[in-house]
């Protein structure tokens, strides 16, 4: 069974006319997804069982556990001045700490409804995406790394012994990586074109002290080509699973690298973000119950980005533990 998170919440972070992280990114997801999704269920039309989680935003003692208390003051403190923008490109309105919370609170809440095994699988569509932002700094249109609070949660709160972070974004995950750079019990596998927006996820980039060996960085030309990407990913994969041994699986799921994307485009097909989430269930299945936390990152055509969505939904919901 698959746990959903989206709501219109998220569209109420505004970031203004013309920013390519605007509400409009996710306005179809939550308007059609589920009315999609449910003719679909019922008419076997090859969804399985999905339910929908609740959203509640997070604690700042929890969003503290990976970012420094001065990060935070400064997203609250724009927030509550109206709003600006924090860095060149990241932009914050009236409501956006506390959307920005509730977008962190429901990956906590996914990681909650997977390992207590009510579910085997989560999607959260949330906004703003978090994989740019570092410890201490808010950038790439990212304020909170949702993903790396989620992972502490889980290693901390739930006893999990290593997670395994796959992040298929066509930007490098920095402040993912960066967060957990130094650190054994989390393995970050990143696909990424390059070089590019942020220029960090060079092959060379491994880990340090305890974390050495435990990045593992493919970088991707501009013009690679579908099969050559799908290839490289699948070799990665492999390794990542056969070093990390995870106990939980969470994807960084950016959908930009989209031949239709305005800002990232690699050239994949909707098809190929379909065939990636099935190579991450069955290597999933093999090492921990399939047990995967899914969070929106980027992906900025509309049309694209709901495609996209929908089909990785379908793989996931359909998964049945072996």
């Amino acid at each position: 069974m698959t746990i959903i998170y989206l709501g219109s919440l998220f569209e109420e972070h505004d970031t203004g006319a013309g920013h390519p992280e605007s509400a409009r990114r996710i306005e179809k997801v939550n308007k059609d997804l589920l009315s999609t999704v449910a003719p679909a269920i019922k008419s076997d039309g090859g969804f399985g069982d999905i339910t929908v989680g609740s959203i509640t935003p997070a604690e700042r003692t929890v969003i503290e556990k990976v970012h420094q208390s001065g990060q935070v003051d400064k997203v609250m403190n724009i927030t509550a001045s109206g709003g600006g923008f924090i860095d060149g490109d990241t932009v914050l309105s009236s409501d956006s700490y506390h959307i920005a919370a509730a977008a962190v609170g429901v990956c906590i809440d996914a990681v909650d409804q997977i390992v207590d095994q009510n579910h085997h699988n989560a999607l959260c569509l949330i906004r703003p995406p978090g994989h740019h932002a570092t410890a201490d700094t808010s950038m790439g249109f990212c304020l909170f790394n949702n993903i790396a609070i989620a992972a502490e949660y889980a290693l901390k709160n739930k006893q999990l012994g290593r997670v395994l972070i796959i992040d298929w974004d066509v930007h490098h995950g920095n402040g993912t990586q960066d967060i957990f750079y130094g650190k054994e019990d989390v393995f970050y596998f990143s696909t990424h074109r390059y070089p590019f927006y942020p220029g960090s996820g060079h092959e060379s980039e491994t880990g340090t002290g305890a974390g050495l060996g435990k990045t593992l960085n493919i970088p991707m030309a501009a013009d690679i080509s579908r099969s050559d990407f799908l290839d490289q990913f699948q070799l990665g994969l492999d390794q990542a699973f056969v070093k990390c041994k995870p106990d939980l699986v969470m994807i960084s799921a950016g959908f930009d690298a989209h031949y239709l994307d305005p800002v990232g485009s690699l050239g994949l097909e909707t098809e190929d973000f379909g065939l990636m989430t099935e190579m991450v269930i069955d290597r999933a299945r093999q090492y921990c119950a399939g047990r995967i936390l899914s969070v929106l990152e980027g992906g900025y055509h509309p049309g694209a980005l709901y495609q996209s969505i929908a089909l990785h939904l379908q793989k996931l919901s359909v998964y049945k533990p072996s």
